[in-house]
């Protein structure tokens, strides 16, 4: 008797121990889809607004996410990629400085460091000008993870209304 409750133990704890894999599996699975879901959407953006100004607000929940989906988009298009640093405090001048210095159109430009700023700052200030961002013939991506895009929302709901749905 004592064999087979060990026994029954073993394959319950085998068995437990193989659900729980397919349930972290299936979760991971169904992360790493929404992520691509998301790469797809900014993908679409860019493409859709080839010469034109759009705003896109990609919403990530890892640097290592962000890179690699920076990574994939910009094997793909010819983007320039700005990190904003900490001292920044308005947007629109900063990104008008490194278009200054490239030699040819991009297809996107990527704003990182957004974490690293004070948005409630930067954000009120874009808020407030972001007609001057029709000024750029390309797309903008801002890259973000979701606390700061939350504060994003509260300080500039006009600018956030005005991008397409966070990604």
């Amino acid at each position: 008797m004592v064999n087979f409750l060990e026994t029954a133990k073993q394959i319950s704890a085998k068995k437990v121990h193989e659900l729980a894999n397919k349930i972290k599996w299936k979760v991971k699975s169904l992360w790493n889809n929404e992520w691509y879901n998301k790469l797809n959407a900014i993908d679409k953006a860019i493409a859709l607004s080839v010469d034109e100004f759009s705003l896109c607000i990609a919403v990530y929940d890892s640097k290592e996410k962000r890179d690699e989906g920076i990574q994939k988009l910009s094997q793909k298009y010819d983007v320039i990629e700005i990190e904003l640093e900490q001292s920044t405090l308005r947007i629109m001048p900063r990104i008008l400085e490194e278009m200054e210095n490239i030699s040819s159109p991009k297809s996107a430009i990527f704003v990182t460091g957004i974490e690293g700023i004070n948005v409630e700052t930067v954000f009120r200030n874009a808020n407030e000008n972001r007609e001057s961002f029709y000024k750029l013939k390309t797309p903008v991506v801002m890259w973000c993870d979701s606390a700061t895009f939350n504060r994003i929302i509260r300080v500039a709901p006009e600018l956030r209304s005005w991008a397409s749905n966070p990604l």
